[in-house]
């Protein structure tokens, strides 16, 4: 009779751990991480002093690129993400789903949204942050953006999001420096010029 118990208790407790695993299994869901590489050009060129600038150091390089990767960090571009893409519109990054939406979605169950929310552009900021991983590779001019999501084409605009920012934000600090450049240029050619008119 002991040997009876002990078997039912056994199966009683394998039954509960498979049913505990079951459920568990249907509620975890995938995560998918996509990764983008920018690389980072550590020399820039002063357009006006161009042929006098100094060979910069390896260790001004390397603040240089360790700058960049703080940059991508900032949540400056987290939210420009978030706007650009509607992240604040997606459950799992809003926080509008918990569990038990994705209890009822599990079994089938249509649950009723909620009314309050919450800030969901704080949350989805805050998800966002906890999703991504950006880093320098090693001691090169590489940085990686790393971008951790339940769907693989998320995860992949996500990422590349954060890298078509970061090139465009660049793209247009390089063409506002040459569009100062340019006017320092029109504004010393113009005093150039009614000197030597003067001098006539």
């Amino acid at each position: 009779s002991i040997l009876k118990r002990q078997r039912r208790i056994f199966f009683a407790t394998f039954c509960f751990c498979f049913l505990c695993a079951a459920v568990f299994l249907s509620l975890a869901e995938p995560k998918y991480t996509a990764t983008a590489l920018i690389r980072v050009n550590p020399g820039e060129t002063n357009l006006l002093h161009a042929a006098s600038q100094p060979t910069k150091s390896h260790g001004a390089e390397n603040a240089r690129v360790d700058s960049e990767v703080e940059v991508l960090r900032s949540d400056a571009i987290a939210l420009a993400v978030i706007n650009e893409i509607g992240l604040s519109l997606r459950p799992e990054f809003s926080g509008s789903e918990g569990l038990a939406d994705r209890i009822g979605r599990a079994i089938g169950v249509a649950v009723a949204d909620s009314a309050d929310q919450g800030p969901v552009t704080a949350n989805a900021l805050s998800r966002l942050k906890d999703a991504t991983r950006i880093r320098r590779l090693g001691l090169t001019y590489l940085i990686s953006i790393s971008a951790t999501s339940k769907s693989p084409e998320h995860a992949v605009e996500i990422s590349n999001s954060f890298a078509d920012l970061y090139v465009r934000q660049q793209i247009q600090n390089k063409v506002d420096n040459a569009q100062v450049s340019s006017e320092i240029l029109d504004r010393h050619l113009g005093r150039t010029r009614a000197a030597l008119e003067d001098a006539e």
